[in-house]
């Protein structure tokens, strides 16, 4: 095993040890995941309810035991329902835009500003099932070229461009962050980080 290949295992496995750590952590301390399972079961399964439409008049739908399902697990999920259901309807899009979800629960519910706090689900309401493939695979292409250039030398700019691919795509899974300014951000330090691993390490300007 190569010097670059143990350095790499050895990142890996202190990285997974600090997340199953991060992960154990907040499994003991935050509250919210003493609730959460009975919210997804909710959020799921009564997605129908437009509680999480209208939370401000309607309010939370209770669990099982009496108490209020956790607001941001429930609103959440509910959403990513919806969405995941539109793309069902309409697999090839309903139209490229800036708030593709937003515009679909227009259409359905005639409420405005309810987000699918998903990038993904938003760029696949919008572009259809093709569209979000090629997002993926476009975002993991870039984080694959950086894999491959970094295996070989070991460059900073190949561990930036890596981060911020698998940074982008995973957090679109969460949080709308495939338009305006932050999709913006993606692509420009996306494409300097591809340029510059592109280069040999000894050829890059030192003041860039």
């Amino acid at each position: 095993m190569s010097g670059i290949t143990r350095q790499t295992v050895a990142i890996a496995v202190i990285g997974a040890i600090a997340a199953i750590a991060l992960v154990y952590g907040s499994l003991k301390t935050d509250k919210r995941w003493n609730v959460f399972l009975d919210t997804a079961r909710v959020a799921l399964t009564q997605a129908e309810r437009p509680n999480w439409i209208y939370l401000e008049t309607m309010g939370l739908p209770e669990l099982p035991d009496g108490g209020p399902v956790e607001e941001s697990a429930y609103a959440r999920l509910a959403r990513y329902r919806a969405g995941l259901r539109f793309i069902a309807e309409n697999p090839l899009g309903w139209g490229f835009g800036r708030g593709a979800f937003e515009r679909a629960i227009e259409l359905r519910y005639g409420v405005k500003r309810v987000a699918s706090d998903s990038g993904l689900i938003d760029w696949a309401i919008g572009t259809g099932v093709v569209g979000v493939i090629l997002l993926i695979a476009f975002v993991a292409g870039l984080f694959f070229i950086g894999l491959k250039v970094f295996l070989r030398n070991a460059s900073f700019p190949t561990l930036v461009l890596m981060f911020v691919s698998i940074g982008f795509l995973s957090r679109s899974a969460i949080d709308i962050n495939t338009r305006d300014n932050m999709l913006e951000t993606f692509m420009f330090f996306g494409g300097l980080s591809l340029l510059l691993a592109q280069w040999p390490s000894h050829q890059i300007p030192s003041r860039l």
